[in-house]
């Protein structure tokens, strides 16, 4: 006759052990076995009856089709014996249920922890990228109002020298025919180093200031010089 997967009986000695708790099992005190077979010799794992879980109560479920008892030797047990071995069952499976809940509470919450955690990730990355765009905008900004500022001061620079020109050439052509004879050589090219130096530096309103009281300068370049007053717009 096959042994069976599981009995329950009175310990017959003191000398076995818990396999779960590792605690011994007084004589007289109820076990619960679970058949082990070792080469074909087959064998019992004990267990206080405390030590029962709910992973041995749906195994026996499924091997014997059934509860406590229909494990083997529960028919011999008294009624005291009987009650506690169900209540062991049922104590096992309350804590199962409990356990189960308890790990889908975990589950969920990790699962609700992920999911928070990849929004708050979408919204910095979203964040990033609208700062990166803000900043890119204010570059192509500022880089388009220097080069629309480069462009005006280089298209209107020649303006008043050509001006100044204009307007010494049509007050002075008697004076511009003669620096000499008014201010001699010497003093024409200083005044006309200190013109020079004024259109250098962009001093416009200063220039025609200048030019206004020494038109006949506009068009004298001193020897050193490379370039005249015109030819520095």
């Amino acid at each position: 006759m096959a042994s069976p997967p599981y009995v329950v009986e009175p310990a017959k000695s003191g000398r076995s052990t818990c396999k779960a708790s590792k605690l011994p099992i007084a004589k007289d005190e109820l076990r619960f076995g679970s058949a082990i077979d070792m080469g074909g010799h087959v064998t019992y794992a004990y267990r206080k009856l405390d030590y029962i879980t709910a992973k041995i109560v749906e195994n026996v479920k499924a091997k014997l089709d059934g509860g406590a008892e229909k494990v083997a030797g529960f028919d011999s047990l008294n009624r005291i014996q009987q009650a506690k071995l169900i209540s062991a069952f049922q104590k096992a499976e309350k804590a199962g249920m409990k356990a189960s809940v308890a790990k889908a509470k975990a589950v969920a919450a990790k699962a609700k922890a992920k999911a928070k955690a990849l929004v708050a990730k979408d919204k910095l990355k979203a964040a990033k990228a609208k700062a990166k765009a803000k900043s890119l905008a204010a570059k192509a900004k500022s880089k388009a109002k220097s080069k629309s500022t480069s462009t005006a001061v280089s298209t209107a620079a020649p303006a008043p020298i050509k001006e100044a020109s204009a307007i010494v050439t049509a007050g002075t052509n008697k004076r511009a025919r003669s620096v000499s004879a008014e201010t001699g050589p010497a003093s024409g090219e200083k005044l006309a180093h200190q013109a020079i130096d004024l259109a250098k530096e962009a001093k416009w309103k200063k220039l025609f200031d200048f030019l206004g009281d020494h038109g006949d300068i506009v068009n004298v370049r001193p020897s050193m010089r490379v370039f005249g007053i015109i030819h520095q717009a």
